[in-house]
């Protein structure tokens, strides 16, 4: 989710540059809430070989990764992982 153009591209070139994840793997969602729905359509449309529990959702709110991982097989991944 992000609060518009500027601060998704400053997300975008954070994630890419910190995080080393590719920007055809970034994408936002209007609303936390449709995070899990996002990660389904994903999964349908764009990566139906996957398993579910081969696509990860990195996110900084405790309460949506617990969301996503309480109501699928989706991984879920909170960006301290990446921190030293």
């Amino acid at each position: 989710m992000a609060g518009g153009k500027a601060e998704e591209s400053a997300k975008m070139k954070f994630s890419m540059d910190y995080y080393n994840i590719p920007e055809e793997n970034i994408f936002f969602v209007p609303d936390k809430t449709k995070k899990l729905d996002f990660l389904k359509y994903l999964h349908e449309e764009k990566y139906p070989e996957l398993q579910e529990s081969d696509i990860a959702m990195v996110e900084d709110t405790v309460k949506t990764l617990n969301q996503i991982f309480n109501n699928s097989d989706f991984m879920t991944v909170h960006v301290t992982s990446f921190m030293d």
